[in-house]
């Protein structure tokens, strides 16, 4: 049969699964603003969910999802006075 590509090694199926995923964050809206809010600043999840007006919630989850895909470095932590732990995020 002509025509018939061969069968993707899983390292190729692998790369293919994580290059999707990386399209899928930086095509979600609520991702891409996080991430386009973080470039040049170091902030805080409630800072970004501020400045964007979403929810702590999705906020959180992109920052999550970014960090997955090492698009987004947690690289400390702030207490706040209440004693909530909030994640400060460098890219």
């Amino acid at each position: 049969m002509k025509g018939i590509l061969p069968k993707p090694t899983l390292l190729e199926l692998d790369e293919y699964d994580i290059n999707q995923r990386v399209i899928e964050a930086l095509t979600t809206t609520c991702s891409h603003a996080v991430l386009f809010s973080i470039v040049n600043v170091e902030k805080d999840a409630v800072e970004i969910a501020n400045e964007l007006q979403i929810s702590l919630s999705s906020t959180y989850k992109a920052l999550t999802n970014l960090e997955k895909l090492s698009l987004v470095e947690i690289q400390r932590f702030k207490i706040t006075d209440d004693g909530k732990k909030l994640r400060c995020t460098v890219v």
